[in-house]
């Protein structure tokens, strides 16, 4: 096998994965991107809506939970 075949379609795929997470990280959004080893391809798992809500709750009570920890430092601080 010719190393020099495979390498430019696999450097091909990493930069779409690589490409996808940037817009996913911009977008919030949670995409799971990986290379088909039979052919190459780059396969992007969109969520569904149930892991949608599970991430918007815990996104919630992550801001919730950085509030309450603002807060009790403010009263520390005062």
């Amino acid at each position: 096998m010719d190393v020099g075949l495979t390498r430019p379609p696999v450097a091909q795929a990493l930069a779409e994965i690589d490409r996808r997470q940037q817009f996913d990280k911009e977008a919030d959004s949670l995409v799971v991107s990986w290379v088909n080893h039979s052919n190459g391809d780059v396969v992007h798992q969109f969520p569904n809506e149930q892991q949608l809500r599970i991430r918007a709750y815990w996104r919630e009570q992550d801001r919730q939970a950085k509030m309450d920890r603002q807060a009790k430092s403010d009263d520390i601080v005062a």
